[in-house]
């Protein structure tokens, strides 16, 4: 049956041997993950194919497994469980051979066994490491990595110089014992070097295989020296082994989340982040996470980034979250300088029509105490300077104009105009509004204002309709004679160019009379002319001025 030894001599008091769990140091994120059937050696007889099948290792661990053979000179391949050697193989003394080998670990990885195989029938031992938190592109730091052989009682691993702080020293050493005495060869390992296991082959009559592995962590990047294993048992025997450095992750590293099987999980990554000294004011430490936005493949994508805030319970009335983000205000040089942030809004398409956006701003009211309050919300508008004459500010208000669906639309904007009142009398209200006058030129140049009112014509249904505006004229009571009104109408005069110019004014009146009775006529300076008719009503019509009177 195949021998464990168990560990003798554990130096580092974070080890936990019972379960084989190393815990990382300050900073380390490295550590060995605990296994189980993780050593193994072969049976009582030769064999041309050996296994191990350890359970624990879990998804992006990485292994590194120590497989040796005993009996001359063999190559050993690996057939099962997609191992990749990590470098050469040496045989000393064509009898104790070596070989290193490494895999990433995928998902189910627990379990799997690993085989390998020789040509011709020998004596196997081989131990596996598991080491979490790695690097996740390779677990050996670059060409850190060597084999050693020797026939004596010890072995002189060759110095390496680690890539980086806290990666992690392996020395591999493995010999053949003397037959058929197994447990005569055991392993001494340098100071500060944790021995993993040892593990040996059970052949009854033939020298059997055993191996031995033992790791340190390195806290610097100083090379570890030469480090010496020692043999006790037997003389002069065929000694070989490997050394190797885990890497530590160089940028950035898987993690891990389990399922704890109830509530939510928490995952705490801590880092040490050096903060330098600027030698003035209070230094800042900046930790920029990269994030990846997935391209959805249809229009445009957007990022969103959940914070959480703890806001703590006052014990009294309401509480208020308050988040403060500083921003700096680069300083132009001249004037006052800006500065704008901008807000991003999402505007959800209805599918119907055109989407608004309405952004809302709350506006604190003070209380006065006395009488109402009243809200004012002041816009700052830059008046550009054209350089000649006043320049004018225009402001703009949308306004929206429902569509009614029939006929045109009509937008009503009212407008209140205060009147003061003066006491005394009825008050007048004066709206002034300033009209340009441009100039023509030439001769007097006239302001022409134009008022339209809308007037409603309705269909008599019989031939034309004639629409008459009424316009009321107030007469004044004098309280003496008879009152008259007199309405003024300015009529143009043009210019003929040669003579006197003369004006036409002809003013129609209504005037009745009966048929077939002569007409009287009153005193006037105009011509009168009587258009008789059988029936109704006559049109007098007078050159300057005329009257109505009864035929």
């Amino acid at each position: 049956m195949p021998v464990l030894r168990p560990i003798r001599r554990p130096r580092l008091p974070r080890t936990r041997l019972g379960t084989r769990i190393f815990r990382p140091g300050i900073g380390n994120p490295i550590f060995l993950r605990g296994l189980s059937n993780f050593a193994a050696g072969s049976g009582a007889s030769s064999a041309t194919t050996f296994s191990l099948t350890p359970t624990g290792q879990q998804q992006d661990d990485w292994l590194v497994i120590f497989v040796v053979t005993v009996g001359g000179a063999a190559t050993i391949t690996n057939t099962a469980g997609g191992l990749t050697e990590i470098t050469g193989q040496l045989t000393q003394g064509a009898t104790t051979t070596v070989s290193l080998w490494k895999k990433k670990c995928g998902a189910g990885e627990s379990g799997t066994t690993y085989t390998w195989t020789v040509a011709t029938g020998r004596r196997w031992a081989g131990i596996v490491t598991c080491w979490g938190g790695a690097d996740p592109t390779d677990v050996v730091d670059g060409a850190n990595v060597s084999s050693e052989g020797a026939n004596a009682q010890q072995i002189d691993h060759n110095s390496l110089t680690p890539g980086a702080a806290f990666d992690w020293h392996i020395l591999g050493t493995a010999s053949n014992t003397a037959a058929p005495d197994d447990a005569a060869i055991t392993f001494t390992q340098p100071a500060s070097y944790v021995e993993l296991a040892e593990a040996v082959s059970a052949h009854a009559t033939l020298a059997n295989a055993r191996a031995a592995l033992s790791v340190r962590e390195l806290p610097d990047t100083s090379a570890t020296g030469v480090q010496t294993v020692s043999i006790t048992g037997g003389v002069n025997q065929q000694v070989a082994g490997f050394e190797v450095v885990i890497r530590v992750p160089s940028a950035g590293a898987s993690i891990t989340l389990a399922d704890a099987g109830a509530a939510a999980d928490a995952l705490q990554v801590a880092a040490d982040v050096p903060v330098a000294d600027s030698g003035a004011g209070a230094d800042q430490v900046q930790v920029a996470l990269a994030i990846t936005l997935p391209d959805a493949g249809t229009g445009s994508d957007a990022l969103q980034v959940d914070a959480a805030a703890t806001l703590a319970d006052a014990g009294a009335g309401s509480d208020a979250l308050s988040v403060a983000a500083t921003v700096p205000l680069a300083d132009i040089g001249t004037a006052a300088d800006g500065i704008q942030i901008a807000v991003p809004k999402t505007l959800s398409d209805s599918g119907a029509g055109a989407d608004v956006l309405s952004v809302a701003a709350a506006v604190p009211l003070g209380e006065q105490a006395a009488a109402a309050e009243a809200l004012s919300v002041a816009a700052a508008v830059a008046l550009v300077d054209s350089g000649t004459a006043a320049d004018s500010l225009q402001a703009g208000i949308p306004r929206t104009l429902a569509d009614a669906g029939t006929a045109a639309d009509a937008l009503t904007v009212t407008a209140a105009v205060p009147l003061a009142d003066s006491g005394a009398g009825a008050d007048a209200l004066q709206v002034a509004a300033q009209v340009p006058l441009s100039q023509s030129g030439s001769g007097a140049d006239a302001l022409q204002v134009a008022i339209t009112q809308a007037k409603t014509l309705a269909d008599s249904g019989t031939g034309a309709d004639v629409l008459r505006p009424a316009a009321a004229i107030t007469l004044a009571d004098l309280a003496t004679a008879a009152d008259s009104a007199a309405a003024a109408v300015l009529a143009a005069l043009a210019d003929a160019g040669t003579g006197a110019d003369t004006l036409d004014v002809v003013t129609v009146v209504p005037v009745f009379w009966a048929v077939g009775v002569a007409s009287t006529q009153p005193a006037s300076t105009g011509t009168v002319i009587i258009q008789p008719q059988t029936t109704g009503e006559a049109t007098l019509q007078l050159a300057s001025v005329g009257e109505s009177r009864q035929q």
